[in-house]
């Protein structure tokens, strides 16, 4: 989550001075449906549409994959499936 931000482990959560986790932080926006302002823009600077929906993509799997529950967190193999699954997808596109 730290790359895909480029944001530190631990975010300022506003005028108090409180810090919250990286996770807290893109968790709150990603359920707000403001998915966009939790990825780094410098990364979109030449991304395609497509581009785009597999970087979203990658961060909704690393939510599901700090889920505070093991039980909620996808195994390794059901991981790297859905990799798999977001690579090609921009195949399709393309």
């Amino acid at each position: 989550m730290v790359v895909l931000t480029a944001r530190p482990a631990l975010v300022s959560a506003g005028f108090d001075g409180e810090y919250r986790g990286i996770t807290g932080y893109v968790k709150g926006l990603y359920e707000n449906g403001k998915l966009d302002k939790v990825i780094d823009r410098m990364m979109f600077k030449d991304n395609t549409n497509g581009q785009r929906s597999q970087v979203e993509a990658c961060v909704v799997l690393a939510l599901r994959c700090c889920e505070e529950r093991d039980e909620d967190r996808p195994k390794m193999i059901q991981v790297a499936k859905e990799l798999k699954r977001i690579e090609t997808s921009l195949k399709g596109v393309s």
